[in-house]
């Protein structure tokens, strides 16, 4: 019922409602770190792995972001990431539209910021936070917890295995209608099945 961007066994996908607007083959393995990323600038859709454009698409109608912006799956019903994710972010803009070279430190906050997550607690913490004071509100469910043992960057990494997820209520920016945007994150595969963010 909204938008999602999911990591598969060989494709990397971007839907809204049932709809897939933008997929191409992602090449991940496991037990190595990816930087995934999906923008829309003006109608068109690009899919970026460590920095490499993998696919594009142009969509222009808008795309719903439904009541929850779900994190470590398609939707509360759907399929799983096994493995982990750091510096995930959220922007009202296109920060993409070419290849690029990608960051090696962590993302920090500017105006077109939504959400960022840099999964730095305490090791083996069950709470999380965004660097962005709105929203307030991010549950954990099952077993996802923070872990210093699997990283990029900073002192932890978010942790999933089958079942662990983190919602968010979806709030402006996030409920992305037509505009321009990106959703963007370190991305670790402990299984060859299909992971969702």
């Amino acid at each position: 019922d909204g938008a999602a961007l999911i990591l598969g066994q060989t494709k990397i996908i971007f839907m809204t409602g049932d709809h897939q607007i933008v997929n191409g083959d992602h090449g991940m393995t496991t037990g190595v770190w990816y930087h995934v990323a999906v923008t829309r600038d003006n109608g068109t859709f690009r899919l970026f792995v460590n920095g490499i454009i993998v696919a594009t698409a142009s969509f222009t109608s808008a795309c719903n972001g439904g009541s929850l912006f779900c994190i470590g799956c398609e939707t509360v019903e759907g399929a799983y990431l096994n493995g982990a994710i750091d510096e995930l972010r959220v922007s009202t803009n296109a920060r993409y539209t070419d290849s690029f070279t990608v960051a090696t430190s962590q993302f920090t906050v500017d105006a077109h910021t939504k959400l960022l997550m840099h999964f730095d607690g305490a090791d083996g913490s069950y709470s999380f936070q965004s660097e962005v004071t709105s929203p307030t509100v991010i549950t954990a469910h099952n077993n996802v917890k923070t872990v210093a043992d699997n990283r990029k960057m900073g002192n932890a990494s978010a942790s999933f295995v089958s079942g662990d997820y983190l919602t968010v209520p979806c709030f402006d920016g996030v409920d992305f209608g037509s505009g321009d945007f990106t959703i963007e994150g370190w991305f670790y595969f402990s299984h060859n099945d299909v992971g969702y963010q």
